[in-house]
Order: structure tokens, then sequence, then C-alpha cells
């Protein structure tokens, strides 16, 4: 019971109510203005996840560093140390606990499929992707909520909720719902623009005496 207050409490904050077309055009123009020129993006984030199989809440703190058009790295921190890095072409998941690394290659479909290289290729892309709704929520009176429906049916997610200050345009936390029914909101805090000029932070060397396994491609998987 306690977890699904919690789920309710975390998650369920957004009523459905679209806001006039008037307002929507309003609030893109501006992301437009505010994100177009934005080269690279550094913060801090909290990840809260909720696994619907397990009916389990999980929080996860770390760094998040990008750079369009596709390169980016997720810093775990908290609860256990693990980094996530792509320049693009390449994808390493890095366990320090157990010094063990998984690297695959990062096939232009499977970007097409995760979110978060949608965003990184700008508000025109949202736009081409998904069919974009203004929204109320009922917990915060400052900010919007854009509710994002994929055009096309995706195999991961049903929909993303952006969550937006109306002070500057800033995208401050992102809600996915996953087709499974696993539910994930990041918060992002301390952001920094247009802060990152090389890309030797996208590549990643595995550490001495570390295991090394390649992940199969979807080519080779499917063949």
């Amino acid at each position: 019971m306690l977890k699904k207050f919690l789920f309710f409490l975390i998650f369920s904050i957004f009523l459905v109510c679209p806001l006039s077309a008037d307002e929507l055009a309003d609030v893109m123009g501006k992301l437009h203005k505010k994100y177009d020129n934005v080269i690279s993006f550094q913060g801090d984030f909290k990840q809260i996840s909720f696994f619907k199989a397990v009916n389990q809440l999980q929080e996860f703190e770390g760094k998040l560093f990008i750079k369009k058009p596709d390169k980016m790295k997720w810093d775990y921190t908290s609860p256990d140390p693990q980094v996530i890095t792509s320049n693009g072409k390449k994808i390493w998941y890095y366990f320090p606990g157990d010094n063990q690394v998984n690297v695959g290659d990062l096939a232009e479909d499977n970007k097409e499929k995760n979110l978060i290289f949608v965003l990184l290729e700008g508000i025109d892309k949202v736009e081409k992707e998904f069919n974009v709704t203004i929204i109320s929520g009922n917990d915060n009176q400052n900010l919007y909520y854009l509710q994002l429906d994929p055009k096309k049916p995706t195999t991961q997610f049903e929909k993303v909720i952006l969550s937006i200050t109306k002070n500057d345009f800033s995208i401050i936390q992102t809600h996915v719902f996953y087709l499974n029914g696993d539910v994930t909101k990041l918060i992002f805090k301390k952001s920094l623009f247009n802060q990152i000029s090389s890309d030797d932070l996208f590549n990643f060397n595995p550490p001495a005496g570390a295991e090394v396994f390649q992940i199969p491609s979807p080519e080779k998987i499917n063949r």
C-alpha cells in the first residue's frame, strides 16, 4: 500500500486538460529560442524509477553530460557507481564495483528508439517525432507540462511528459511512461549550457585489469 501511495505521489501529478493551441505555439517558440543554440548540457540529476513487474521504486543520483547531436555520459554516483558513455558510435557501460565494461556499437535505429537521442537533436526533432500537447499539472503552478505522444508506435515508451519552468523555459524534469508499465522520472539541477568544448569526455578507456565484454550488435543477433 505504501509503494502504491508513493507511486501516486511521485508520478500522478498530471491532469489531461489540453490548453490552447496559441499557448502551445508560444511555449514551443520560446523552447526553440532557448535550446536551438545549445550545443552541450551538463548538470546533476536524480532518477526515480518505478518497476511494475516487481512493484518497486528505486532512486539514483549522478551527473549528466550531453553534447549534440549524439554524445552523452551518465555518471551514476548513488546508490552504486556506474558510468554510461557514448561517443555517438559506441556505447560503454562501466561497473566500477566489478571492474567490468560492456561495450557495443550504437546503431542508428537504436538512436531512433532512445528518447535521449531524440531530445539531443533538438526541438525540431521532438516536433517531428511526437504529437505535442500542453497539459495541466496539479503540483506546481510555475511549470508548463508538455505531453509527447509518439507519432509512430515504439517498442519502448507510451508517452513522455516534460516539465518546463515558466520564467525561463528550462526543461527541469522528464517523465517517461513505458509500455510495460514502468515509469522513470528525471530531475535536473545545477544545469550549465555550452560549457563542454572537447569530445574526449565521451570516449571511454577501460581501466587497467577491467574485464571487457562485447555486446553483440542487433544485426548479428537477428541473423
